[in-house]
């Protein structure tokens, strides 16, 4: 496949597993200058705890941006997978993402309270 560069910036969603992996090196090999790519990284644990992802992921995903001299930007939801999974009458959680800057900003979030764990009723 040959990519003609038609964007200012090619946004990889990068997990650090082998599709982010190979969707960035293919975007090299077809001529994506680095510097036209960046990297985001959602964190499923929501910068907190670790429930579902590896306590190494965030880590080694900036190490891997560092590698290859790419930004890597990191986004997470509060209180991660687990409270969302375990919410009950309360509203989901504001979501949280860096920006070029380096600051951290809120998103978004509903103040509408709702219910994800299921009763045995």
């Amino acid at each position: 496949m040959i990519i003609k560069k038609t964007y200012n910036k090619y946004i990889v969603a990068f997990s650090g597993g082998k599709d982010s992996i190979a969707s960035f090196l293919m975007l090299l090999e077809n001529g994506v200058p680095v510097k036209d790519i960046e990297l985001w990284h959602h964190d499923i644990d929501g910068n907190d705890e670790t429930f579902m992802e590896w306590e190494c992921t965030p880590a080694y995903c900036a190490a891997f941006a560092r590698a290859f001299g790419v930004p890597i930007y990191f986004s997470w939801k509060g209180g991660g997978f687990l409270r969302e999974m375990s919410r009950k009458n309360a509203p989901t959680a504001r979501n949280y993402t860096q920006i070029p800057s380096g600051e951290t900003i809120q998103l978004n979030g509903r103040d509408t309270k709702g219910t994800r764990q299921k009763s045995k009723d």
